[in-house]
C-alpha cells in the first residue's frame, strides 16, 4: 500500500466517489495497488480506478465525552488471558449475535467460554454480540489477548494478525457509550493536575513513548503527580495510551480544549 502525505491536499472526482466503509475495505486485496490520502477535509482512497471517500464531519459532544473516558480506562486495564488463533477464532465464532445482558467470560485451561453466572477468576463484560463486527477478519488472526478494568465490564480485545494489530475496547453497557462512564470528568474535576500540567506539556515533542520518571526529572516534579497530569492530558485529547506498553504517547486529537475544560463545570 503506498501513502501519501498526510498534509497533501484532498482531491476528489464526483462522478468516481463512492463512500468508504467497511464493505469497500472489505473488498481491498493483498494483490492490489492503493492510495490513501488523510488531509484536513477527509480520508480519499484510490483503487481499482475508483476513488472512496471518507468526509470529515463534526463529532457530536457525547462523541468526544467517550474518547476522553477511554484515554481514563485504558491506564487502569490488567490482561485477563492471552489465546492463539486458533482459539480465538472458535471463542469469537461462537459469541452470540443476538444483543444480550452482561455475561462472565472464563477460562478452562487454554479453552475460553462464557457463563450467565460469576465464576472464580471470571471477567465480567457486557454486551459481547458487539464482537461479531469482527467477523470479516477472523480469518486473519495469529492470536488475541483480553484486558479487563476490574469488575467495571469494560473489556478489551487486542487481536494479533502477524503484521498488524486492532485493539477493541467495549463499554460495560450497551445502551451507552464511555461517554456516560464518567471517569474523565472526575479525573478533569479534581483539579490536582493543573499546576504541573503546563511544565508537564512543554515536555511533549511526538515521542512514541513517555517515561513518567523521566518527565519527573526534567520538571521536578514527583512522579505520581505526572503520572496525574498524563492522565489528564489523555482526557483533554494530548496523550494516548498503549495497553500493550503500559506507556503514554504523545498525539494530539482535533478537540476543542475548551469543550473538553467545559465538561467539568
Amino acid at each position: 500500500m503506498e501513502t501519501c502525505d498526510p498534509n497533501a491536499a484532498m482531491t476528489s472526482v464526483a462522478h468516481q466517489n463512492v463512500y468508504l466503509g467497511p464493505s469497500a475495505l472489505g473488498r481491498l486485496r493483498d494483490d492490489e495497488s492503493v492510495a490513501i490520502a488523510v488531509g484536513r477535509d477527509g480520508v480519499e482512497l484510490e483503487r481499482a480506478g475508483e476513488t472512496l471517500v471518507e468526509k470529515r464531519v463534526r463529532l457530536p459532544v457525547r462523541w468526544v465525552k467517550g474518547f476522553s473516558d477511554v484515554q481514563v480506562y485504558q491506564p487502569g486495564l490488567r490482561l485477563f488471558c492471552e489465546c492463539s488463533g486458533a482459539e480465538a477464532r472458535r471463542f469469537l465464532r461462537s459469541v452470540p449475535r443476538n444483543p444480550a445482558a452482561g455475561a462472565y467470560l472464563a477460562r478452562s485451561g487454554n479453552t475460553l467460554r462464557l457463563s450467565q453466572l460469576a465464576v472464580g477468576g471470571g471477567m465480567r463484560v457486557g454486551g459481547l454480540h458487539r464482537l461479531r463486527v469482527l467477523d470479516p477478519l477472523l480469518g486473519r488472526i495469529a492470536g488475541l489477548r483480553i484486558w479487563g478494568y476490574a469488575d467495571a465490564g469494560v473489556s478489551a480485545w487486542d487481536l494479533n494478525f502477524g503484521d498488524a494489530r486492532l485493539f477493541l475496547l467495549l463499554s460495560p453497557e450497551v445502551q451507552r457509550g464511555f461517554s456516560g462512564e464518567g471517569q474523565a470528568l472526575q479525573i478533569l474535576a479534581g483539579g490536582g493536575w493543573e499546576g504541573a500540567l503546563a511544565r508537564v506539556r512543554a515536555e511533549l515533542r511526538w515521542q512514541a513513548e513517555l517515561d513518567p520518571a523521566r518527565l519527573a526529572g526534567n520538571t521536578g516534579l514527583g512522579e505520581p503527580q505526572v503520572a496525574a497530569v498524563l492522565t489528564a492530558l489523555g482526557a483533554r485529547g494530548l496523550a494516548g495510551f498503549d495497553v500493550t506498553t503500559q506507556r503514554y504517547f504523545h498525539r494530539e486529537l482535533p478537540f476543542d480544549l475548551e469543550r473538553i475544560e467545559s465538561f467539568r463545570r
